[in-house]
């Protein structure tokens, strides 16, 4: 297929999921992340588009979604929109992780707002002069008020004292954009709204962004 043909009819299937969101969605705003602070600032938006969300790819708008389902498809016209940007409107917020050639855009739903802070550690002689221990000092901020997906996982974590009966520790599986010149890693830790503080124990970062598994800490 020629450059131009492909050009033609990504442009000619971009029109016409517009055309349909004119009629079938509403007006969210679009917002553009800069830098690592607050990407859905008012200073952050970009546009006011018209779009709608679908559970299912083929926008059948026949099954709603369900728990622990983040992921929707995107009918609105997204030649102007790039992977990393928010959508804000009546039933949230959205991130897009997904512009495909020829294909559905994918977004992902938004139910919490963390920022992710770096613990930084100083070492110090433990009893025994080749035993080092880890001391909690200052901490890096990375990230600051990013809205993300934070889902429960299947099961709880043992918590690390052993004791019979004590509550499992709950994790979460995060998805969030990546921001150009962040390097997330394992325990890095996700702050919420609420203060929580969870502890990221695996990183992937793919071109949908990362996704990430955290553990709540115990304090």
């Amino acid at each position: 297929m020629s450059g131009t043909l492909y050009e033609e009819i990504q442009s000619a299937i971009w029109q016409g999921l517009g055309a349909a969101a004119d009629v079938l969605g509403e007006g969210y705003s679009l917002f553009r992340p800069h830098g690592v602070a607050n990407p859905v600032a008012p200073g952050s938006q970009i546009d006011t588009v018209n779009v709608r969300f679908d559970a299912k790819p083929a926008y059948a708008f026949s099954a709603p979604n369900l728990y622990g389902k983040a992921i929707w498809y995107l009918l609105g016209d997204a030649s102007g929109m790039a992977v990393g940007d928010y959508l804000v409107g009546s039933q949230g917020t959205f991130f897009l992780v997904a512009k495909q050639p020829l294909e559905s855009p994918v977004v992902v739903e938004c139910n919490a707002v963390v920022s992710v802070v770096r613990p930084a550690k100083e070492r110090r002689p433990g009893l025994q002069s080749n035993y080092m221990t880890d001391a909690k000092a200052d901490e890096q901020l990375l990230m600051t008020s990013w809205p993300c997906s934070l889902l429960l996982g299947s099961k709880g974590e043992r918590p690390a004292s052993g004791i019979q009966g004590e509550t499992r520790q709950p994790w979460y599986v995060v998805l969030l954009p990546a921001p150009d010149g962040v390097d997330l890693v394992t325990n890095d830790l996700l702050v919420d709204a609420a203060g929580r503080r969870l502890t990221i124990s695996a990183v992937e970062l793919t071109d949908l962004g990362y996704r990430l598994t955290a553990e709540q800490s115990a304090a």
